[in-house]
């Protein structure tokens, strides 16, 4: 007699996120708990083991035929500081994979100079018993390249000169930039102005002003811009507000979320409300951009999702060391507040003169 497979539970396996639901601590503090690591304290150390205990957790049999690797995250810094805050996100996503996947993150900065390349102090590098590097946001050079002993290394929001040396995850900027442009558009704008660029700048920068630049051209519209530095914001903004006010352009796509809500707060100033007299929409979705009133429209790039991509990209480059690097486009989404509408009925008839 046979017994129909259907019929049949198969017990459902005891996870490490179940422990830490259990223990109430997080998926990290638990594997650092479980293989004895440092980094908890005694005391979350021990409601850990009792809450494995009480769920009747236990490690896969075949985890102690598994490597444990080391791996560093690097992330850029300018003075002591991450070149944007939002890169927390990508860190703690790295932590929760690395948590289930028995790789233990070396947290570093890698200093960089006002033309985001990597400063003399960048020779501290982490190398020792490093096995892979996940560097976070700085532009890496083809002379970068000894600085990481021939160990694997994915390029995460960055930039280089040396596409084959480094494994990169990076967002859609372009088709980012487009989707905005394309939302004002069907809005009934038609003079839309791209604020945040220039000469020289990173190549996010100039992908989002590509992308800008094609969805103008695909409606019939003629592009603008804004030159200035994304690292001066409120510079950038002060020319995109004189530009709406002379050119009478009705809406701003900003290359950054920061020089969308310093563009924001800059037409406060000449008495023009956002989005009643003109609309604008960022890139980036940082956490500012939904504390304010109005809420920013913008574009996420969702940084999380790099930092799961980035990490398993390093696992295969160093289970596979021989492979050609490659590079992973994370696609953007288009996230909708408060800063877009139609064109005031005035100032759309001074755009069309």
């Amino acid at each position: 007699m046979f017994t129909n497979v259907s019929d049949v539970v198969a017990p459902s396996r005891v996870t490490l996120a179940d422990v830490a639901r259990h223990a109430r601590s997080s998926p990290a503090a638990v594997s650092l708990a479980l293989r004895g690591r440092p980094g908890v304290s005694e005391s979350t150390r021990r409601r850990i083991l009792d809450a494995a205990a009480a769920v009747g957790y236990s490690a896969r049999p075949t985890a102690t035929d598994q490597p444990e690797r080391a791996i560093a995250v690097l992330i850029a810094s300018r003075d002591g500081r991450a070149a944007e805050d939002s890169y927390g996100i990508v860190v703690d996503a790295i932590n929760l994979v690395a948590a289930t996947q028995r790789s233990h993150v070396r947290l570093a900065t890698l200093p960089i100079d006002d033309d985001d390349e990597l400063a003399d102090s960048a020779l501290l590098v982490p190398t020792a018993g490093v096995d892979g590097y996940l560097v976070i946001a700085p532009w890496l050079s083809r002379e970068a390249a000894p600085l990481f002993g021939g160990r694997p290394v994915v390029l995460v929001d960055g930039d280089t000169d040396n596409w084959d040396a480094y494994s990169t995850v990076v967002a859609d900027d372009a088709a980012g930039a487009s989707a905005a442009t394309a939302l004002l558009v069907a809005f009934g704008h038609r003079r839309i102005v791209f604020a945040g660029t220039s000469r020289g700048a990173p190549t996010p920068i100039v992908e989002r002003r590509r992308g800008y630049e094609e969805a103008m051209e695909g409606a019939g519209l003629e592009p603008a811009f804004v030159e200035g530095d994304t690292r001066d914001p409120d510079a950038v903004a002060a020319r995109a507000v004189e530009a709406i006010t002379d050119d009478h352009h009705t809406a701003v796509v900003a290359a950054h979320d920061v020089i969308a809500l310093a563009t924001v707060s800059a037409l406060r100033t000449v008495r023009l409300q956002v989005p009643d007299d003109v609309s604008v929409i960022g890139f980036g979705n940082i956490p500012a951009a939904s504390m304010g009133a109005p809420k920013l429209t913008t574009i996420d790039v969702e940084r999380a999702a790099m930092g799961r991509l980035a990490h398993g990209l390093l696992e295969q480059r160093i289970l596979r060391p021989d492979d050609p690097p490659c590079t992973v486009l994370q696609r953007t989404r288009l996230v909708r507040h408060d800063t877009v509408g139609p064109p005031a009925p005035s100032r759309r008839r001074r755009a069309i003169r």
